[in-house]
C-alpha cells in the first residue's frame, strides 16, 4: 500500500487505496488482513488494487500517465 501511494502522491491527494480478489494464505486471515500481513495464497497471480482520490482532477491527471 506505500508503495501505491507513494506512486500516485504526486497526482493529488489520496483518500484511500483498496485491494480487491486478495485469497489469504490461511482461512482464518480476513481479505483485509491478508494484504496487510503479505500472507497471499500460494496459488494468487495478481491483485487488483484502487487508489480514490480526494479530487477528481487528480485521478484525471494519474490516468494521463
Amino acid at each position: 500500500m506505500k508503495k501505491l501511494k507513494s506512486f500516485f502522491k504526486e497526482y493529488g491527494q489520496i483518500e484511500s487505496v483498496r485491494f480487491r480478489s486478495v485469497m489469504p494464505a490461511e482461512g482464518t486471515l480476513t481479505k483485509k488482513l491478508a494484504a496487510i500481513k503479505r500472507k497471499f495464497h500460494p496459488d494468487q497471480k495478481s491483485i487488483n488494487a484502487y487508489v480514490v482520490f480526494k479530487e477528481e482532477s487528480a485521478a484525471a491527471k494519474a490516468l494521463q500517465r
